[in-house]
């Protein structure tokens, strides 16, 4: 196997974060889920909240603004912002390539 070094897409982004629960069913690459789970924890408390609820809850955006008392408008916001900020620290990650 080469390694090549690789920037995710904005797809292979939101399906790893889509599927990081069933991770280990897929069989995703070890590093890459080591490197996501990495990633999410050097994120602010509050990014990490929203994609916490958001991905691993499964709760919807306004299930969301209930819980920590914001408009849905502004979970989008955050969770957006959450989102980007993650993908910088993903960002020139090393991908093994078969």
């Amino acid at each position: 196997m080469a390694e090549k070094r690789t920037d995710l897409s904005d797809y292979q982004f939101e399906y790893l974060l889509a599927d990081v629960q069933t991770a280990k069913d897929f069989r995703i690459d070890n590093e890459i889920n080591d490197k996501l789970m990495s990633s999410i924890s050097k994120l602010t408390d509050d990014q990490r909240m929203i994609l916490h609820f958001f991905y691993f809850e499964e709760y919807s955006v306004r299930e969301i603004g209930q819980l920590i008392e914001l408009t849905e408008s502004a979970v989008k916001t955050r969770l957006s912002r959450a989102r980007v900020a993650l993908k910088k620290k993903m960002e020139g990650g090393v991908i093994t390539v078969e």
